[in-house]
């Protein structure tokens, strides 16, 4: 069952209960650098309670759902424990868009 809530746009990620996520979208459009630089701000998003391993945001400039994975399994761990291989992915991402 899908739920919605409020997250987090930090410098470390999208937080939602405790989990940061990340997706192309927040890496090609520098949402966590300005978090830092101006501070954190909500975020819609859309949640399955049973697998904490994808949220969907709204962005709301396209009036678009996208989907952000989990890169930490708590707040504490931050982003120095994000898996490679979905950090590398939304790079990946982040050139296709660039392309267009």
């Amino acid at each position: 069952m899908k739920n919605v809530s409020l997250g987090h746009v930090t410098a470390k990620g999208i937080e939602f209960e405790g989990i940061y996520y990340s997706c192309h979208l927040a890496i090609y459009e520098d949402w966590f650098d300005t978090a830092r630089v101006e501070g954190d701000w909500k975020i819609l998003i859309v949640y399955d309670s049973s697998d904490q391993e994808l949220i969907e945001i709204f962005h709301t400039l396209s009036q678009k759902w996208v989907v952000a994975r989990r890169i930490s399994s708590s707040a504490t761990q931050g982003p120095q424990h994000a898996r490679h291989e979905d950090f590398h992915e939304s790079v990946d991402e982040c050139i296709k868009l660039g392309e267009r």
